[in-house]
């Protein structure tokens, strides 16, 4: 048996003696999610019924802490449909994608950081789902962009030529050129959901307004920092989810 398979079936008492026999630091966390540092560099996290493999950085920061009401939402509506078109903008490591497609969605996630889209793409393999991933940034035009003092390429989100049911965004601040590069296939989507900040709002407001969406709900953004051996979610000012449908 693989390793992957090993973690993937093992009950939570046996997934701790695997990483005691790794010598990896656990750091217990609230119940719906364990983190396990491995080497301080990268992690395995358990959420739910799903093993995910994170850069560090990215590992302390998961949709059921710092974003539940967004997260309940999502899987709420998933749940009540057996297929759907799925897109992730700024999928990360595949917290939200890896679940939809597991429900047997159509996902298609878009990530430009290069460690968190290998952690992606091996993700989906350990979870045994099939996610369309793409390397790229979404942005207002096709061409490269400077991300984190890397040059990577972009792609708009009308380039994919895809309906959606469900699209969500999230891209630390460059939500309005994302908008903008997008508005066809935003229109056509019945949820969006997108991470927004006060000094952005009003302008993404307006375009998703003008294409006929509504607000159906707004949720402040934990940020989550580490003290000791322990998680502690605080309110994250400035920053918010907003929930749009048509």
């Amino acid at each position: 048996m693989s390793f992957s398979d090993l973690v993937r079936r093992a009950s939570f008492d046996q997934l701790i003696r695997i990483i005691v026999s790794l010598k990896l630091k656990y750091y217990p966390t609230l119940d719906i999610i364990k983190l396990y540092s491995m080497r301080r560099r990268f992690a395995i996290i358990r959420i739910n019924n799903f093993v995910l493999v994170a850069p560090i950085t990215y590992a302390i920061y998961q949709p059921p802490i710092c974003e539940p009401k967004t997260y309940r939402f999502l899987q709420t509506v998933v749940s009540k449909n057996s297929e759907g078109y799925f897109l992730d903008v700024g999928a990360a490591i595949g917290s939200y994608a890896i679940p939809v497609a597991e429900k047997g969605w159509n996902v298609v996630a878009i990530e430009p950081n290069p460690l968190a889209y290998a952690a992606l793409l091996l993700n989906a393999r350990l979870n045994d789902v099939s996610i369309k991933a793409i390397n790229k940034a979404a942005y207002n035009k096709q061409g490269k962009i400077r991300l984190n003092g890397l040059y990577v390429e972009t792609i708009t989100l009308d380039d994919l030529r895809e309906k959606f049911d469900i699209i969500k965004i999230d891209c630390d601040g460059c939500e309005r050129h994302v908008v903008e590069g997008g508005l066809e296939t935003l229109r056509r989507a019945k949820y969006i959901i997108i991470e927004e900040r006060t000094e952005t709002f009003e302008y993404v407001h307006k375009y998703l307004k003008a294409l006929g969406k509504k607000v159906v709900a707004v949720e402040p953004l934990y940020s989550v920092s580490l003290s000791g051996i322990l998680l502690k979610p605080r309110v994250k000012p400035g920053d918010f989810n907003v929930i749009y449908s048509s």
